[in-house]
C-alpha cells in the first residue's frame, strides 16, 4: 500500500486517529491541605481539599477528531408534540388544526428519524473512514491511502442532512399562521352574525314583553325582570324609564322584606343579596340611598353570623337548650317538588341542615336532612301594583306544597287558597297525617306557611 502524501509526495505521515489520541490527555488531579492558626489565645487547624477531572485537546486534536453522533433535536421533539396537540385539538373543535398538526407533526418526525438514520447508516462508515485517514507531517493534509485528500475529518450538517424537512417545519409554520388566521376572522364574522341575530332576538321579545306590561293581566313580576334583563343585557335602546324604576324598586324591596323576615337576620342574607345584584343602573338618589343602607345591613349580618359561628364553636353544646324537631316523613325532593325553586345548602339549625331558594316574591326555606326532612316553610311576598300575578304565585306556591306534604288530602289546595285570605287577619293551623300546617302574616305583608311535625 502507498502511503506517501498525495500532495507533496513525502513518505513522513502518521495516522490521523494516533495523532488525534496523542493531542489528548485525560485529567484527573487531587489537591489537599491543612493549615494551623493562633488566634485569640486560641489555636485553629483547617483542613481541605478538591479533585479535577476533564480532558485537555490541543488545537491539532480538536481538527482531527473524529466523526460524533448526532444529537436528536429538542426543538423536533416540541413540534411532534405539538403537532399532536394541535392535531387532537382540531378533531375536538373540527378546525384547520387538524391539517397544520398533521403537518408539524409529521415534519419534525422525519428530522428526527433523518438524525437517527444517520447515526445508524452513515456514522459508521465516516468512522471507518476516520480510523483509516493519515496526516502529512510536512504539508499537513490529510487523506486516505489510494483516495482523495481533505484538510480536516468530514463532519454532517445537519442543514444538508435534513433541508426537505426543514422546508417542510417552514410551510407548516406559514401555512399555520395563514390558516389561524382566516380561521380567526371567519370565527369572528361567525360571532359577530349570531350577536346581531340574537340581539334581534332579543329587542322583538323586549318589544313583546314591554305591551304586556302595559295590561294589568300580564304585568307579573316575572315579565318586568325579564324585560329588564333583555333590555340591560343585550344593549337594546328602549325608553322605559318608568318600568326600569319600578323593577329597581321590586329588587329593592324583596331585598328588604328577605332581611326582615328572618328569625335572624344572616338567615336570609344571601338572597337579599342576590335581589340588590339583579339591580341595573341608573337609579335615583333615593334608590341609591337605599340600596347601600340594604347593602350595609347584610354586611352587619354577616359579622354578626361571623361571631355567632364562632361563640358556637367556642361554646360547649348543650343538649337542654337545641330544640328536638321530628321529621314530617318526607324526602326533600318529595317536599319541594314542582315548585320551581333552586335550592341551595345554608348554615345549620338546631344542628340540621338548611336549604333556602327564591322564586321572584317566593321563598322556601327547608330544615332537616336531605333524606328525611323536619319542616318547610314558604315565605310569601304580595305586591300591590302587578295585577295579581305575585297572589296567583303565591297561591300557586302554595296549593303545590299541600300536594306534595299531603297526597291523599283532597281539600288541602281549597284550604290553602282559603286560609291565604284569613291569615291576614289571624293565624290558620291544621292537622293531616301527623303534619301541622299552619299561616300567619307578618307585618310586611307576607305569609308564612309553614309544614311541620305536631
Amino acid at each position: 500500500m502507498d502511503l506517501s502524501c498525495p500532495s507533496c509526495a513525502a513518505v513522513d505521515v502518521r495516522r490521523v486517529s494516533l495523532v488525534y489520541r496523542e493531542g489528548t490527555t485525560m485529567v484527573d488531579q487531587r489537591t489537599g491541605g491543612a493549615g494551623v492558626g493562633l488566634a485569640g489565645g486560641r489555636l485553629g487547624v483547617g483542613v481541605f481539599g478538591s479533585r479535577t477531572q476533564g480532558t485537555n485537546k490541543t488545537l491539532l486534536a480538536r481538527d482531527l477528531a473524529p466523526p460524533q453522533a448526532m444529537k436528536l433535536s429538542g426543538w423536533a421533539t416540541i413540534g411532534v408534540i405539538a403537532g399532536l396537540v394541535l392535531y387532537f385539538a382540531g378533531i375536538a373543535n373540527l378546525n384547520a388544526g387538524i391539517f397544520f398538526g398533521v403537518l408539524l407533526a409529521v415534519a419534525s418526525a422525519r428530522y428526527l428519524w433523518r438524525q437517527n438514520q444517520w447515526n445508524q447508516t452513515e456514522l459508521p462508515s465516516l468512522y471507518n473512514q476516520w480510523e483509516s485517514s493519515f496526516m502529512c507531517s510536512r504539508c499537513g493534509v490529510v487523506f486516505v491511502p489510494g483516495g482523495a485528500k481533505r484538510e480536516t475529518a468530514p463532519k454532517p450538517s445537519i442543514h444538508e442532512l435534513s433541508r426537505g424537512s426543514l422546508i417542510t417545519m417552514g410551510v407548516a409554520a406559514i401555512a399555520g399562521v395563514v390558516i389561524g388566521s382566516v380561521n380567526g376572522a371567519s370565527e369572528t364574522a361567525r360571532n359577530l352574525a349570531v350577536s346581531a341575530a340574537k340581539r334581534q332576538t332579543d329587542s322583538a321579545s323586549a318589544l313583546q314583553l314591554m305591551a304586556m306590561l302595559r295590561v294589568p293581566a300580564t304585568r307579573t313580576t316575572a315579565n318586568l325582570f325579564r324585560f329588564e334583563d333583555l333590555v340591560h343585557g343585550s344593549h337594546i335602546s328602549i325608553a322605559h324609564d318608568s318600568l326600569h324604576l319600578r323593577a329597581v324598586s321590586r329588587h329593592l324591596d324583596s331585598a328588604d322584606a328577605l332581611l326582615r323576615s328572618a328569625r335572624q337576620g344572616w338567615e336570609h342574607a344571601t338572597p337579599a343579596r342576590e335581589q340588590i345584584n339583579a339591580v341595573y343602573s341608573p337609579l335615583t338618589a333615593k334608590q341609591q340611598e337605599r340600596r347601600a343602607q340594604l347593602v350595609r345591613t347584610i354586611l352587619h349580618q354577616d359579622s354578626l353570623a361571623r361571631r355567632a359561628r364562632r361563640a358556637a364553636e367556642r361554646a360547649p353544646v348543650k343538649s337542654a337548650l337545641v330544640k328536638t324537631r321530628e321529621p314530617i316523613g318526607l324526602s326533600l325532593a318529595q317536599a319541594t317538588g314542582d315548585l320551581g325553586v333552586e335550592l341551595q345548602r345554608s348554615s345549620n339549625v338546631d344542628g340540621l341542615p338548611r336549604w333556602l331558594g327564591t322564586q321572584r316574591l317566593v321563598v322556601v326555606e327547608v330544615i332537616g336532612d336531605e333524606a328525611s326532612i323536619s319542616s318547610v316553610t314558604l315565605m310569601l311576598g304580595v305586591a300591590n301594583d302587578d295585577g295579581g300575578a305575585s297572589v296567583a304565585d303565591a297561591l300557586t306556591a302554595a296549593t303545590q306544597l299541600v300536594r306534595n306534604c299531603a297526597p291523599d288530602w283532597s281539600e288541602g289546595p281549597d284550604w290553602a287558597r282559603q286560609s291565604m285570605a284569613r291569615a291576614r287577619s289571624a293565624a290558620v293551623s291544621t292537622v293531616r297525617n301527623g303534619k301541622r300546617f299552619r299561616m300567619k302574616s307578618t307585618p310586611l305583608g307576607m305569609v308564612l306557611f309553614t309544614v311541620e311535625h305536631t
